[in-house]
């Protein structure tokens, strides 16, 4: 709750899950009644865009950008699927799926909580650029040229 809380301040916080969407309802109100957190908006599997071989779907900005004031610049993607994210590599930043007996600290999610206020700490204009900078996506997906 925490983490939401923290953040809440500075970002929209939408939940954007790779399931279904009646799934995706349960699991939104489930998290919100539980923890007495509002998203901003939800999202599901049929927001997003099935890759050229219909073998995974990848997360569409345009769908976000399409509304309100949102701009590529603005919208950080967080994800354990690398897919979800291909067609905005610098949108987005990867997180190992979340393992109770590996990390009883949350030391994960705390790290990507400071890393997410560090971006408006740094007053960052486009987070595409920083993205781009701390994880080097482009250069790992460009065969380390």
């Amino acid at each position: 709750m925490q983490f939401l809380e923290s953040l809440q301040n500075h970002y929209e916080i939408i939940a954007w899950t790779s399931s279904q969407s009646d799934y995706t309802h349960l699991l939104v109100d489930v998290i919100q009644k539980t923890l007495n957190f509002k998203f901003d908006y939800f999202l599901s599997l049929s927001d997003q865009t099935p890759s050229e071989e219909k073998e995974f779907f990848a997360k569409n900005l345009e769908i976000l950008t399409g509304y309100g004031s949102r701009t590529n610049q603005d919208i950080i993607i967080v994800d354990c699927q690398m897919s979800s994210f291909t067609k905005s590599l610098t949108n987005g930043v990867f997180l190992p799926s979340y393992r109770i007996h590996e990390d009883k600290n949350d030391f994960i999610l705390n790290s990507l909580q400071n890393y997410l206020l560090s971006f408006v700490m740094l007053e960052v204009i486009d987070v595409r650029s920083k993205i781009k900078l701390d994880f080097e996506m482009l250069k790992k997906f460009n065969g380390l040229k």
